[in-house]
């Protein structure tokens, strides 16, 4: 997704509601529509449950220099990505869509074929996750 996609995304702001379960939270977001019918502003709710993660949880997700555990040992990606990118040749397109097309292979598997719990573990709609599965690329497999 481009950077100007993700500009266009809308923020919702709510307030938690119920944090009851272990590592589950309930937010509530309001919403003001015009009623379709007596054309009063009205007050919509809707809940969202979301999964509560702490910060050292999402450190390693936001490090440049993480280090990937590999069968030789421990790696620099940034080095690593240097290296590719000297030696000519790269593709990131390529090489984003044959990373896209594994995790979706093995969420497939892991839930063997079943496309909503797929597109669920993977965090994408179902729909987005048939639309990314009938790419071209995806249809040369």
């Amino acid at each position: 997704m481009s950077a100007a996609a993700r500009t266009l995304r809308k923020e919702k702001i709510g307030r938690v509601v119920s944090d009851k379960m272990d590592k589950t939270i309930v937010v509530s977001v309001e919403r003001l529509s015009r009623h379709p019918l007596y054309k009063r502003v009205i007050r919509l709710t809707t809940k969202y449950a979301g999964r509560t993660v702490s910060a050292a949880e999402l450190e390693p997700e936001f490090d440049l220099e993480t280090q990937v555990a590999g069968e030789e040992g421990p790696r620099n990606l940034a080095v690593e990505a240097e290296q590719e990118l000297a030696r000519g040749g790269f593709s990131l397109d390529a090489t984003l869509s044959a990373w896209e097309r594994a995790y979706i292979e093995a969420a497939l598997r892991m839930t063997r074929g079943n496309m909503s719990q797929a597109a669920k573990l993977l965090g994408v709609n179902r729909t987005t996750l048939y639309s990314r599965m009938n790419t071209p690329e995806a249809k040369d497999r």
